[in-house]
């Protein structure tokens, strides 16, 4: 085979475009295979370094392309960064250098979404006044059965008002809790936002290609609640509006008028009905209450800096 044909053969061209894509995922967080303009300069690029460099080697011509492009694509993203006051937070090599950090913790609940919230995977919080600058530390995020867990890399998509920034997590750690298996994702660089303009951020998680998770909404709308007595034990009763997905012992938190008012594990599920033993709850048939299954709700860490 010859050079013009190993060199421009699809293998080679998905190879090159994957380790340049690597290396930018790493050295920025932003996956250039979702960017069209990226993919299309590579292409040209790519035929422009066949013409421009003198060599009988692939692996030079390889080199030459990675050696050219990457750079290209990573002061791109940066300097575009830099326009939205986006910043790449870098770890401090010096073990032995110590500062005094003046970065706090605030971690964020989907439980604790606010009323323009989609579900557990497309929702809503506000953010307190105080928090000037924040970046993911990491995400939890229970496993379940959908397009979010087929490849350890997913996209949490903060916006701001009219701002937005994407930041890619990778999957970095699993814990096992009560049949449940919770996945816990690092960001492959933070990115320090200024939030000054908005108090509320909206939350996007997608996966690895940006495609949506869940697009319906995940609250389970209660019908009624009450005390009844069942098989001579008293339970309170939940019947929910639509069926659910609910399961014996799983967690549910209790929502009047979309704020959350207490959490129990369920005993019994008969038809519509959740029975929670030995539990009251006062009920008033003129709010609305909903319930979400307390099991799936996902948590971010957030670093932030304060005003």
């Amino acid at each position: 085979m010859s050079l013009h044909d190993m060199y421009f053969s699809k293998k080679n061209k998905n190879h090159i475009f994957s380790i340049i894509q690597d290396l930018v995922l790493n050295e920025t967080g932003t996956d250039i295979n979702q960017n069209m303009d990226y993919v299309d300069l590579y292409r040209i690029k790519y035929s422009l370094i066949f013409e421009r460099v003198n060599t009988d080697n692939i692996i030079d011509l390889n080199k030459a392309l990675i050696d050219e492009v990457a750079p290209l694509f990573i002061n791109d993203i940066q300097t575009n960064y830099k326009s939205r006051k986006i910043e790449i937070v870098r770890p401090i090599k010096d073990t032995h250098i110590r500062t005094e950090s003046k970065t706090k913790e605030k971690i964020i609940h989907s439980s604790e979404r606010l009323t323009n919230s989609l579900n557990r995977y497309d929702y809503s919080v506000n953010l307190e006044d105080y928090m000037n600058e924040i970046s993911i530390q990491e995400i939890t995020i229970p496993e379940e059965n959908n397009i979010l867990f087929t490849n350890p890399l997913i996209c949490v998509v903060f916006t701001f008002g009219s701002k937005k920034y994407e930041n890619y997590c990778r999957l970095s750690d699993k814990l096992q809790l009560n049949n449940q298996q919770y996945n816990i994702y690092t960001p492959l660089q933070k990115l320090k936002v200024s939030i000054k303009d908005s108090n509320e951020v909206k939350i996007n998680i997608l996966n690895n290609n940006l495609l949506s998770i869940l697009d319906t909404n995940d609250k389970i709308h209660v019908k009624k609640i009450k005390q009844i007595t069942y098989q001579n034990q008293k339970y309170l009763s939940v019947q929910t509006l639509e069926d659910n997905s609910l399961n014996e012992k799983e967690p549910i938190g209790i929502y009047e008028d979309n704020k959350l008012i207490k959490t129990f594990l369920i005993d019994k599920i008969i038809n519509n009905y959740l029975l929670i033993k030995d539990q009251t709850l006062e009920y008033n048939k003129k709010d609305k209450y909903y319930v979400l299954n307390m099991n799936l709700q996902n948590s971010i860490v957030l670093n932030f800096t304060p005003e």
